[in-house]
């Protein structure tokens, strides 16, 4: 099949398939927005609706940049597609004790900066965006499915696609491990900019330290471990329930 592409393109398989996949990864993530009040009215929920969205397109974009990743080894002679995962990281050689420790430290490192992030804005005056509060759980099966299902869809994908590929992507284009975890954390940021720029600061943060767990690591265990662990965590201490009207 990609003999035949490499005929039709003029030996442009690689990049063929990196642009189809863009445009395909765009019609569905939009058509995947664009259905959210539809699952938003169903019977379980506005919130549990929207994870649902959440999930889909975190996936979605997961796929997309390991095809990409396989479109970029089939440019490189000799590579191959476990290798091109194992430089980015997704491979089980850091010893499960170092696991621990790294996940452990960078849990808390995570949660320290968020506290303090949120305690430099409350002093000055700001407030926290209405879009990210409304992501957090408040009842029991909400946070059963953010926990469950939503903290370790983000922290894989999240990681695979921030740090991962773009972190090593820009690693090899600056060739400065620090200034790709800051670049690729700025990313990070923006991706959540429906935060307000209080949340861009926030997971930019965050998403330095999760960069900084894989620089000198060389793995993405740890950050995924952390990621999800920091997901959770905001799911326990997410903000009380409205108080609902008499009846």
């Amino acid at each position: 099949m990609i003999e035949a592409l490499n005929q039709m393109t003029g030996g442009q398989a690689p990049t063929a398939i990196a642009v189809a996949t863009l445009i395909v990864t765009y019609v569905l993530a939009v058509t995947i927005r664009n259905s959210r009040k539809r699952r938003e009215r169903a019977s379980w929920g506005p919130r549990i609706g929207n994870y649902v969205g959440i999930i889909a397109q975190s996936w979605l974009y997961l796929v997309a940049v390991l095809v990409i990743v396989g479109c970029l080894v089939l440019r490189r002679p000799g590579d191959t597609f476990a290798a091109a995962l194992h430089d980015m990281g997704l491979h089980a050689q850091l010893p499960p004790t170092d696991v621990a420790v790294w996940s452990m430290a960078m849990v808390a490192a995570a949660t320290l900066l968020s506290s303090a992030v949120t305690y430099l804005r409350n002093a000055l005056g700001g407030r926290p965006s209405v879009a990210g509060l409304d992501i957090l759980p408040e009842t029991p099966a909400e946070t059963a499915v953010f926990s469950l299902l939503v903290a370790p869809t983000a922290g894989i994908c999240e990681e695979v696609v921030y740090r991962g590929f773009l972190v090593g992507q820009l690693w090899i284009l600056t060739n400065n491990p620090w200034l790709a975890a800051a670049i690729g954390s700025l990313f990070f940021g923006l991706a959540h900019l429906y935060q307000g720029w209080w949340g861009v600061f926030r997971t930019g943060v965050i998403g330095f330290v999760f960069a900084v767990g894989l620089i000198m690591t060389g793995s993405l265990i740890p950050s995924i471990i952390a990621h999800t662990l920091a997901n959770m965590l905001g799911a326990a201490f997410r903000k009380p329930a409205a108080p609902q009207p008499a009846a």
